[in-house]
């Protein structure tokens, strides 16, 4: 059984618009904390639980994730394009695999990734996409498509 408390008032610092508190049955506590920056349009959720001195952080601008650091301290980011579809993301070791899209969709054209290696290619007229792997094409049909 764990205890969840909610705080509705008296936020601190400024700019906090949620707090929840959890405890469960073993007395471990995991605190969840959003705070807004509205001139930036950016919001920052923070988890942090009982024996894990670094917090899970979570930054978003205008709603979409653009930053995420474990408990294990490895931070990862993604990028977005102007149509607001994931383009870009870098690991913790700062390898970036880039997307690209077909134009005017969100159909992916291709992935690339941090050694500028095309490892996936979609097709615009076709569900199916083409698995570059260790120098051969394996290709997928529908039903495996989605496990790329």
């Amino acid at each position: 059984m764990s205890v969840t408390r909610q705080r509705l008032t008296n936020f601190s610092p400024a700019g906090r618009v949620a707090e929840t508190r959890s405890t469960d049955f073993n007395g471990n506590v995991t605190t969840v904390t959003t705070d807004i920056n509205r001139t930036t349009a950016t919001a920052i959720t923070t988890r942090t639980t009982t024996g894990s001195p670094i917090a899970l952080l979570e930054s978003k601008v205008a709603g979409l994730t653009v930053l995420v650091r474990g408990h294990d301290n490895l931070t990862s980011r993604t990028g977005y394009d102007s149509f607001l579809r994931p383009s870009t993301h870098t690991d913790s070791r700062n390898n970036t695999t880039t997307t690209a899209y077909h134009a005017g969709s969100t159909l992916v054209a291709s992935i690339t990734d941090a050694t500028n290696t095309i490892v996936a290619q979609g097709q615009a007229k076709r569900v199916m996409c083409e698995l570059l792997t260790k120098g051969r094409r394996q290709r997928l049909g529908p039903s495996q498509r989605d496990h790329v």
